[in-house]
């Protein structure tokens, strides 16, 4: 009786882990397609009308002036965060960690939406950004 009780309990236990992986593994999906949204959001921008890009490694990635830099940068370091998540999917940490940078990428896909809906509302500033604003990152002929 005592092993049979025992078994159950491990089931139960490996059950649960099983459901974990499974929902770690969901929400890595989900931010790995907010983290390629946000880059293609990104890219357009960058190269299209320029933007204020207040994360220092990213702009200074993007001082090169290199599409192709950054997408490397952005590929390399999802893929190694969402490694290290994986890694960890099993474990209550792990999954909390997942939680963590998929609310963060949610929130940046909202602000994504306020900027494409305001760019338009901004075209004056767009003019003078690129001459006072040292967080303005955009390609151009120049």
């Amino acid at each position: 009786m005592a092993h049979t009780h025992q078994g159950i309990n491990l089931l139960r236990a490996a059950s649960a882990l099983d459901r974990r992986s499974r929902r770690v593994v969901s929400l890595l999906i989900l931010l790995v397609i907010l983290c390629v949204g946000d880059l293609i959001l990104t890219l357009i921008y960058w190269t299209q009308f320029g933007l204020l890009e207040n994360n220092p490694l990213a702009r200074g990635i993007m001082s090169y002036r290199s599409p192709a830099l950054l997408v490397a940068w952005k590929l390399a370091s999802v893929s190694l965060g969402v490694g290290i998540l994986f890694w960890a999917r099993k474990t209550r940490i792990g999954e909390a960690a997942s939680w963590l940078c998929v609310g963060v990428m949610a929130l940046l896909a909202v602000h994504w939406m306020n900027y494409t809906n305001e760019i338009h509302s901004l075209t004056e500033y767009l003019v003078t950004a690129a001459d006072e604003n040292p967080q303005w990152i955009a390609i151009d002929s120049n």
